[in-house]
Parts: structure tokens; C-alpha cells; sequence
């Protein structure tokens, strides 16, 4: 499935393909490779959803990371979705209707790339409903820089199209893979 070379790099994501006793030092490029590689491997003819979480806290080299996996993946069947959280706006404090990163956006928009909302045939501050299996969020679509495939919505709103499931191999919860459509 996967070429030898990048698992040592992907075990610092999957602890089951660690060799025990083994520190792996490979720079951050190899490990993207890996990544992309394993992506494309699972996709095979169908697709796979990738979500990134709280991106917010990512530094340079990470969002370095993550713009070699957009490139890589830009001709495969990977949807990338990206969470973060506003300025200012966590779990701790009252919401504001706008703040410095979203500009005119307000929290119900949903950040779509330009080419996919005309491929969807959305409009720029078309109300839209994200949908999943287990919730819709009626949204505002907004156009914005983001590579094709790829939404960002924010929590706690888009809290709605999550389950409560909890992924049985990570015992986490299951909303960080989470398929979403547009309906219109």
C-alpha cells in the first residue's frame, strides 16, 4: 500500500507503525510526502476527507507542511476541510457578531474557494445549509483564498453537524472526520 521509506516518518502519526525503541528524524517534507502518499493510497477510486483542526495554533513550519499537502493533493480525490477558531472567540468568552479575521463574515459564514462555489453554482453571500449525517447548519457562503476542495467553518457553530460518536480506534471524539455537503 504504502512505499517503505515513509513509514517510519508516518509513525509519528500512527504509534501501530513505530518500530519500538525507534526515534525517526526526517525532515518535515518527508513526512507530508508520506501523508499524500497515504491519502492517495486510501483514496484509491473513491475520496477521502481530511480534516484539520484548529489551525489557528499552527506555526510556520506546520502551515508549511500543509501547504505542500494542498499542492500535492490538488489533482487527487482528498477534500481538505480546515477549523479554526476566531480572534478572540474561545470557550471562555462572549461572542462578537465580527471581529479582525473575518472581516465583514459573520459567525454562520462558511469559507468556500471561488472556483467550487461556481462549480456548485453558489453565489458569494448565497445562504446555503452545510450539511452532514448528523446535523445542517444554515450558512453564508463567502468566497475566499482557499485551495480548491476545501471549506473552513467556525466552531462552535458548525458544532451542529458533528455526532457524538467517539472514533473507536482513538477514542476520541469522531468529529474530526466529518463528511459535509452543500445544499443549496
Amino acid at each position: 500500500m504504502l512505499s517503505m521509506p515513509f513509514r517510519p516518518a508516518l509513525g509519528r502519526l500512527l504509534p501501530e507503525w513505530r518500530t519500538p525503541g525507534e526515534t525517526t528524524h526526517e525532515p518535515p517534507v518527508v513526512l507530508a510526502e508520506g501523508v499524500v502518499r497515504l491519502l492517495t493510497a486510501v483514496a484509491g477510486e473513491s475520496a477521502v476527507l481530511l480534516v484539520l483542526e484548529d489551525l489557528h495554533w499552527a506555526d510556520q513550519e506546520t502551515l508549511a507542511v500543509l501547504e505542500y499537502l494542498v499542492d500535492a493533493l490538488r489533482t487527487q480525490p482528498v477534500l481538505c476541510v480546515a477549523t479554526v477558531r476566531s480572534e478572540g472567540q474561545f470557550n471562555t468568552i462572549i461572542y462578537e457578531e465580527h471581529d479582525t479575521y473575518r472581516y465583514k463574515a459573520t459567525r454562520d459564514t462558511v469559507f468556500l474557494n471561488r472556483d467550487d462555489m461556481a462549480a456548485f453554482g453558489v453565489s458569494d453571500g448565497q445562504r446555503i445549509t452545510l450539511a452532514s449525517d448528523t446535523g445542517k447548519m444554515p450558512a453564508t457562503a463567502m468566497a475566499y483564498d482557499l485551495p480548491r476542495g476545501s471549506a473552513l467553518a467556525y466552531y462552535p457553530e458548525a458544532n451542529v453537524l458533528t455526532g457524538t460518536a467517539v472514533d473507536p480506534r482513538s477514542r476520541t471524539p469522531a468529529f474530526k472526520s466529518v463528511p459535509v455537503w452543500i445544499e443549496a
